[in-house]
């Protein structure tokens, strides 16, 4: 199991005065199991209730992964379980965002693909805020 990081690296190419980007870790690997679970939901050979079950699962052996608590949380939501869904949503932001220094004023960038699974966890956290 591979922990969550955040690291902070120079960006030589930020024109808007900013000189430093973070970037969460991702372990690709850990998503190939939760990547079997998606196909099989979207394809409708996995029920809602089932595929939650499995990601739950998984979640128990990954907890840091973000883009497994994305799914979940997205789960828990369509499935109109917006406390279960806020829930998973503040737990993951809360764990990722522990790692982001104090003094860090850099930028998170989207572009990024290892920052898009915490990125989404952000929005959800928010939406669920609101």
């Amino acid at each position: 199991m591979a922990e969550l990081t955040f690291t902070v690296v120079d960006d030589s190419f930020g024109d808007d005065g900013h000189h430093q980007c973070g970037l969460f870790s991702r372990d690709w690997t850990e998503e190939e199991e939760l990547n079997a679970i998606q196909e099989m939901f979207q394809s409708g050979t996995l029920s809602s209730d089932t595929a939650i079950d499995l990601a739950v699962e998984l979640l128990k052996k990954h907890p840091g992964n973000l883009e497994i608590n994305n799914f979940l949380a997205a789960r828990y939501f369509d499935e109109d379980l917006q406390i279960e869904a806020a829930d998973i949503y503040e737990a993951a932001y809360m764990r990722a965002i522990s790692l982001v220094p104090k003094e860090f004023s850099g930028r998170i960038h989207w572009q990024d693909r290892d920052n898009q699974s915490f990125l989404r966890i952000a929005l959800g956290h928010l939406q669920s805020l609101l």
